[in-house]
């Protein structure tokens, strides 16, 4: 039989995951893979769209009534490739929020790539009432630094000094 000895036990060299960065990828999961799905299913139900205007109008919902109904009818008139281009900028973000789990800076790029490209897209491709709005711009931005601090061992290797 064997001696234990715990020094022949083989060190784990990679950082430790820390609860908050799963807190991130969780929420990264949900509002991101919601997004992709709405996104992805926005050109089935378009059409349908300025037909939901009219029952916010129905509602007692008289106020709000001019903006939903402006911003609906704008909805039903992006082309669908937009929004399918859209979902893959959330998917993008998933897949990232995916590798941050496991520890891989590719991951970390991911994300930041799909934020970007996510704001792109929405200000520049489709604008209007989709455009990002400031709070929007904050979010994104905090959660990038988030990540950036819980993975920045990860992300900034340290220097080996020689011996």
């Amino acid at each position: 039989m064997e001696e234990f000895d715990p020094e022949t036990i083989p060190q784990e060299d990679s950082p430790r995951r820390r609860p908050m960065l799963v807190v991130l990828c969780i929420l990264t999961f949900v509002n991101s893979g919601f997004s992709a799905l709405s996104y992805l299913g926005m050109p089935l139900v378009k059409n349908e769209l300025p037909a939901m205007a009219d029952v916010y109008g129905r509602m007692g919902m008289e106020d709000a009534y001019e903006q939903i109904s402006t911003t609906l009818d704008f909805m039903a008139e992006v082309p669908s490739w937009k929004y399918f281009l859209l979902a893959l900028c959330y998917v993008l973000a998933v897949v990232g929020a995916a590798l941050m789990l496991k520890m891989k800076p590719s991951g970390f790029h991911c994300y930041v790539i799909a934020q970007i490209l996510t704001f792109a897209g929405l200000n520049f491709l489709i604008g209007g009432p989709l455009s990002m709005q400031l709070m929007d711009v904050i979010w994104s931005i905090t959660f990038v630094v988030f990540y950036f601090v819980l993975l920045r061992e990860v992300l900034i290797t340290p220097r080996k000094e020689s011996e």
